[in-house]
């Protein structure tokens, strides 16, 4: 094992962490930087010795509530078999640390295109749409939601492709159930209002939901929430209209076309491939702040049927 026992600018927390990790690893793994952390652990760079390749580590934060989340989202995302799912893998090194392998994704995430300022263009965001989208219709399929779609969660590789990350919940939670209330899951910009107030109806609707503001925002080049100087998530009041497009270079009558033109239109690919106006999507799914779908019946678990 080659890892500093601290890194300037490292809490005291994530350094004792860094520590605990780089022992537990042995000389299997070469740690790096940190690339991110979040509410249930830190994740690393590293080189995995015996493969030969760069590759990202997730530990959990040295808490029981912080390695069941990992533990839940790790088993989650395995069962999730799509090429833009970021696949993860537990590593078993013994009790308590809990870590996992996963792919590294050098380009970084979603939420970097607004650090860099500017819109991008419709077709880009298509593409996005498309990729995403077809993960959570796989993992609707399977009764399982995200739950916390951001553009954090939505990492991109060497080739510019989308990797989600981080799936959530199972539905319907059952009341009583060991897991997390859906409001404790995303994010408050990103929610819809049944996953907001807990209702018994949080479904996969609150992924089509998010993915649909995620949308918007790249298509205007900002987020649609700021941090006030309170220091509180301050939520943007959507500016959509029927006769003005959500951007420039985006025209009102923006018809995606379908690959195949019997698709479903209610399910999370509806936002990217079914022949609709992708003004009246928005108008749809955000400015009435829940998320429904018009058209046939899917039938699938995780998304609206009626």
């Amino acid at each position: 094992m080659t890892t500093p026992a601290s890194v300037e600018g490292e809490s005291p927390e994530v350094a004792a962490l860094r520590d605990q990790l780089g022992s537990a690893l042995g000389d299997d793994y070469t740690l790096g930087a940190i690339l991110g952390a979040g509410r249930c652990g830190v994740v690393f760079q590293a080189h995995s010795v015996g493969a030969k390749r760069d590759v990202a580590i997730k530990v959990a934060w040295n808490n029981a509530a912080a390695r069941s989340q990992l533990a839940r989202e790790t088993s989650l995302t395995s069962e999730i078999v799509h090429p833009h799912v970021l696949w993860m893998r537990k590593l078993h090194l013994g009790k308590p640390i809990f870590v996992v392998e996963m792919p590294l994704a050098p380009a970084g995430t979603l939420d970097d295109r607004f650090e860099k300022g500017g819109a991008v263009s419709f077709q880009y965001v298509r593409a996005i749409l498309r990729q995403v989208a077809g993960a959570f219709d796989e993992a609707h399929a399977r009764g399982i939601v995200h739950g916390a779609v951001c553009p954090l969660k939505i990492l991109l590789d060497e080739n510019g492709q989308c990797l989600v990350s981080d799936f959530g919940a199972r539905v319907p939670i059952a009341r009583g159930s060991a897991a997390p209330r859906p409001s404790e899951l995303g994010a408050a910009a990103y929610m819809p209002l049944e996953q907001r107030r807990d209702r018994a109806d949080f479904d996969g609707r609150a992924d089509q939901f998010a993915l649909a503001i995620i949308a918007y925002e790249l298509l205007r080049g900002k987020r649609t929430w700021h941090i006030s100087n309170e220091g509180v998530v301050a939520v943007e009041a959507l500016d959509i209209s029927p006769n003005r497009s959500i951007a420039p270079g985006v025209p009102l009558s923006a018809n995606v076309e379908a690959d195949d033109p019997s698709a479903e239109a209610n399910d999370c690919t509806a936002l990217a491939v079914a022949a609709r106006q992708l003004r009246d999507v928005f108008l749809d799914r955000c400015s009435t702040l829940h998320v429904h779908f018009l058209g046939r019946v899917s039938g699938r678990p995780g998304v609206q049927t009626s």
